[in-house]
Formats: structure tokens, sequence, C-alpha cells
């Protein structure tokens, strides 16, 4: 049950007797090998437990089945961090749960590491209890399209397929970021890769409800100040970092600069996300600790701790939040369709 390369040889004394009269020859017999011990890989696949109603979502990263060595039988231990009170993680069947009911309100980013032997998988992801009844349809009294934006129920077709396009969407009012937020949208950035641009962007914005970026590797973000986003930029332009698909946190629209990819985390090269699919986006803000994370796809991408207020506002909280888009020569068909946000809007 040792991990690691053995090498081994195997001596004997081995008899030769020529006749029954004749004396006995000895000789010696070695036989050498190696061996090798492996761990079995521990594996499991993530599953939602039962949570209490007021816990609004989890998630967990990378969510690949995984199944114990069955030659195995050593004991499973399941160690969590950060989970809210009155949640727990076990395993059964080599599916580990988050059961319990939690009141405590927060946004907990939380840990699970799993160990068989000296095998460890970790996993991490949020889970939020919110005294909110969370928002899942859009309300278009509560919002401000702008340019070439549209919106048909819960989808926002921020660009259509065409040249020379920008989109955004606002919130009417302003939200405070003394308190939590929870963002939870599918993003679709067309179908175009070689041929397609040019992205979009989250973005926090504390200057009006009217507020358009510009066309082009703009991306609807480039002419807005005192501004703090989250760019999924689908086109390599002047400053970008990576021929690839990118995301990465950009304050006041400095989507040019190659430094300001990676001046509040590093950038993420995400490969093609102009691939015909919605990409589920959770975006959370957890006032009293300042953490601000980003998932995508079931990934968290950003898990950050930084004051966005005092950073990006001059210390002023209260900001217009929404979503931009735009095409230059290159086009691509750009929505984003709201699951779900926390707190409702005033």
């Amino acid at each position: 049950s040792f991990e690691g390369v053995y090498n081994y040889s195997i001596v004997s004394d081995v008899v030769f007797d020529k006749s029954t009269n004749a004396n006995n020859i000895s000789s010696t017999l070695t036989i050498s090998g190696t061996i090798t011990v492996l761990e079995p890989s521990l594996s499991l696949s993530l599953s939602t437990g039962s949570l209490a109603q007021t816990v609004t979502r989890t998630y967990a990263i990378s969510p690949i089945q995984y199944t114990l060595d069955t030659n195995y039988s050593g004991a499973i231990e399941v160690n969590a961090s950060n989970l809210p009170s009155g949640v727990s993680a076990s395993i059964t069947n080599n599916v580990l749960s988050l059961t319990g009911t939690s009141t405590t309100e927060g946004i907990y980013d939380f840990s699970v590491t799993v160990s068989v032997g000296s095998v460890n998988k970790s996993f991490s992801g949020t889970i939020i209890v919110s005294p909110y009844n969370c928002i899942t349809n859009l309300n278009t009294s509560d919002f401000i399209l702008v340019s070439d934006a549209t919106i048909s129920g819960n989808e926002v077709t921020l660009t259509p397929s065409q040249s020379g396009k920008k989109g955004m969407i606002w919130t009417k009012n302003k939200i405070d970021l003394d308190e939590d937020f929870s963002i939870e949208a599918d993003l679709y950035l067309g179908n175009l890769n070689g041929n397609g641009a040019d992205g979009m962007a989250f973005v926090l914005q504390r200057i009006s409800n009217t507020q358009d970026g510009g066309d082009g590797t703009n991306i609807g973000l480039g002419n807005i100040s005192e501004s703090f986003a989250v760019e999924f930029d689908t086109y390599r332009g002047t400053g970008d970092p990576t021929t690839n698909d990118h995301i990465a946190i950009i304050k006041d629209g400095d989507v040019r600069s190659s430094n300001a990819h990676s001046a509040y985390a590093s950038y993420v090269d995400v490969g093609n996300i102009e691939d015909g699919n919605n990409h589920r986006t959770i975006i959370n803000w957890a006032a009293s600790s300042k953490k601000f994370s980003v998932s995508f796809d079931g990934t968290v991408i950003f898990d950050l701790t930084i004051d966005i207020p005092d950073i990006f506002f001059n210390g002023d909280s209260e900001v217009y939040w929404g979503f931009t888009a735009a095409t230059g020569a290159l086009v691509n068909t750009q929505k984003v369709s709201f699951v779900e946000f926390c707190p409702p809007l005033n």
C-alpha cells in the first residue's frame, strides 16, 4: 500500500547432483526486476445536496466524473472549509454532496478536499445564502437600452451580426456596493471564430445609464471612464495579451493597454468562446469582505479581494451595472440572457 518504484532481487541456492555417488555442485541463482506500486487515482463526481431555500445557488469547479479504484478499500476522508453554518459535505457512493439548512446570510467561497490514503482532490465553489427573493424575470422598466441593443423576454441582443454595431443595457437606477450582489446570466458570443468579433463586457460605472463605450474593439466599454469591467474579448486588437479569446478585469475602459489586462488579476485565456454556445456566467460581490468572483462555464476564473468602490470609484459605492458589446469590420451576434440576479433592483 506504499506508493513507489521498487527494484527487487531474489537470491536462491541451486544444488546440482551429478550422480548419487558424485560430489554435489552448488550455485546461486539471482532473479531481479522492478515492481511499481501506485496509489489509486481518487476520483468523484460532484452533485448539489438539498440546501435550504434561502441558498439560491451552488456551483463547483470542473464537475468531472471520477470513480474510486475498486481494488482499494481505504477510508475516505472529507474536509471542508468556509461552508455556511448548518451545511456540511459528505461522500456516498463516490458522490460528494453538500447538504443542510442555513439562514446565515452571506456569500461563502468554500473548498472541499477528499482524501484516500495519500491521494487528495480539492474542489471549490460558492454558496449564496440570501434573504432576498432573487429576480428571475427581467423587468424592462428596470433597465435602459442604448444604441443597437434590443430585448425579448429575458434575452438582450447587444449586437446583431452586422458590422459597426454596439449595444449596452444599464440598470435604470444605481445599486449600492455596500451591499452584496449576485448576477447569473448566459453569455452568447456568436458562432464566428476566425472571422468573428469583438466581444462583450460586464460593467460597473457611476456616470449615467446612457453610457456608450464605442464600437469595434472598444466592445462598448472603451470610452467609459470611472468603470470596473470584466471583458469577454473575442478578437485580438491593439494591446490584447493573447491571440485566443480571453477574459480580463479592466479599469476605466482601458481595453488597449496590454498591462491593463493583468493589473488586478491575471487575464484568463479561454481559447475559443465564439462557439455557438451559451456560457453560464456567475458574478458575485461580497461587500463586507470585498470579495469579487466570476464563474465561467462552471469554473471560477476570478476570486479576489479588491475594494472596488475605493480603487475604481474614489470611495463612491453607488453605481450602475450592465452589459456592453460591439462589432467592427468583423461581426457576431452577441446576447446576454438573464437567469437570476439579487438583490432585486429598486
